[in-house]
């Protein structure tokens, strides 16, 4: 089984309405997996995350399927859902931040390390798949989002012990010009696309023609489908070579 991290804030975890899928974004396939809140395999469904009582439709079940089909062959993927709503990138560095996780308290990164290693006894780790921002799209903040998104996955990268491991990173929406909650989103979204520039084995996924909810903040079920496959895309390009010798 090949596994892969979701980690980042609401639009990772998914927040889109069940009534936006078409019929066949609502299937389930027996070789996508999560490892739900009690660290167990299951067949993979929305939400796969449980970080608030709003979780739904994300983009993590339709980036394994995508990513399935383009490995090919008889394989599975588990997916690790981390993503928890509203946090910002300083929680996911800090050592003392908690979320409370249905009723429990954890750290959001050493929640991440724990079930990224708990899932590895069941496959290999393959990389990352990261959506998070709009909490540092502030004047205050957004100059030093690069450089500690940055830290963040080199930190992974060295307490996994997968130097290489492919991380892929997603655009803010678009719309969010339109939000004031926002309003240095183009200003994140630069320094995702820049940190191609300093840090190997890292992609990043366009937002552009992609649609809020009424709430102007969360992508729709369908540009999480859409954004699915961008990540699917750009995930397959960037780790098709370890893919292929893992294959043989």
């Amino acid at each position: 089984m090949y596994i892969v991290l979701l980690a980042g804030q609401s639009n990772m975890a998914g927040r889109g309405d069940y009534s936006q899928l078409a019929p066949a974004d609502t299937v389930t396939y027996s070789n996508i997996l999560s490892l739900n809140k009690d660290s167990v395999w299951v067949r993979a469904k929305h939400p796969l995350h449980w970080d608030k009582a709003e979780a739904a439709v994300g983009m993590g079940i339709q980036f394994a399927h995508q990513l399935a089909l383009k490995i090919g062959g008889n394989i599975k993927i588990g997916l690790v859902p981390c993503a928890a709503g509203g946090t910002s990138i300083d929680n996911w560095l800090s050592s003392t931040y908690t979320f409370n996780y249905n009723g429990n308290n954890f750290n959001l990164y050493t929640n991440l390390i724990r079930r990224a290693k708990r899932a590895a006894k069941s496959g290999k780790i393959i990389g990352i798949i990261w959506h998070q921002g709009e909490s540092d799209a502030t004047t205050a903040l957004y100059p030093s989002y690069q450089s500690k998104l940055k830290n963040l996955f080199v930190r992974i990268r060295t307490d996994l012990n997968i130097q290489n491991m492919p991380i892929v990173a997603g655009e803010l929406g678009t719309y969010l010009a339109t939000n004031t909650s926002c309003p240095r989103w183009d200003s994140i979204n630069v320094q995702i696309n820049r940190l191609k520039s300093v840090l190997p084995y890292y992609a990043s996924v366009n937002s552009s023609g992609l649609t809020p909810n009424s709430d102007n903040t969360h992508f729709t079920a369908t540009s999480q489908i859409t954004l699915g496959t961008r990540y699917a895309n750009a995930f397959y390009s960037l780790a098709s070579g370890t893919l292929a010798n893992t294959t043989r």
